[in-house]
């Protein structure tokens, strides 16, 4: 399966100029029909608790930009939207879109960022979500989520062998981002992507260190600070044959 990375500079509330750049950078990259395009948490507006804005209006404007590109350029996408206010609180979500427009996946974030308010502000998933895509089962999470290491293993029952984390996770953190993405390769024996972002909004600094890591724990790309998309191709035989040789999943007792 190829996977195509996007590290993007997210434009700070400004929903028409994001669509505007991903859809040059899209043009200019050509990615492989049939592939996958990840994008990062709140792609479309920036890690904001203004939920006034970050919510999307009853039209969905960002998931029809993400349904325009799908078919466009015939790949899948996976990218972190809001939705609409709902009970006076909306949801950061990731939603995955298929070639042909339609929505394969929802996911809600399951854990809010106490820090920033956001377990106040938005309103919190309740469930995993795990979808079946060419040879691999994926599971999606976002960006705090990779500090609970239940949830993924919670996925793995399922039959999960890659974990996507999409994320804005600040630069001042990026030790902890790129370790607990390896803890989560290494302890569930599966490949982990993460996409963050770069730039900076009005109060964070983004370093990017979008990773793919192998089922062992070892880095396979890592995109450092630039923006930029970046391919690689998945062989989920890698996940099958480390498993196989070192049974530490079924080993397990709980």
């Amino acid at each position: 399966m190829k996977v195509y990375l996007f590290q993007q500079d997210i434009i700070w509330h400004d929903r028409q100029a994001n669509y505007v750049h991903i859809q040059e950078m899209l043009t200019k990259t050509q990615p492989e029909p049939n592939s996958l395009l990840i994008l990062p948490e709140m792609f479309d507006i920036g890690f904001s608790m203004n939920t006034e804005t970050t919510a999307q209006e009853a039209t969905l404007p960002s998931e029809q930009a993400l349904k325009g590109f799908t078919e466009q350029f015939q790949i899948d996408i996976i990218a972190g939207t809001v939705t609409q206010m709902i009970d006076h609180r909306p949801a950061n979500e990731a939603v995955w879109i298929s070639s042909k427009g339609e929505i394969k996946l929802r996911y809600q974030k399951m854990h809010g960022f106490s820090p920033s308010g956001e377990d106040q502000v938005y309103h919190p998933g309740q469930t995993i979500q795990v979808l079946d895509f060419q040879e691999f089962c994926i599971c999606p999470f976002i960006c705090y989520d990779l500090r609970f290491p239940e949830v993924f293993r919670e996925a793995l029952g399922h039959g999960v062998n890659l974990f996507i984390v999409i994320a804005n996770w600040p630069a001042k953190r990026r030790n902890h981002w790129i370790k607990l993405l390896q803890a989560r390769a290494i302890e569930n024996q599966a490949f982990v992507i993460g996409v963050n972002r770069v730039g900076k909004d009005p109060n964070v600094d983004y370093a990017g260190d979008s990773l793919i890591v192998d089922p062992k724990g070892e880095i396979l790309i890592h995109l450092k600070e630039k923006e930029q998309i970046l391919a690689y191709d998945l062989d989920p035989k890698i996940v099958d044959q480390w498993r196989s040789q070192f049974p530490a999943i079924k080993d397990r007792k709980i």
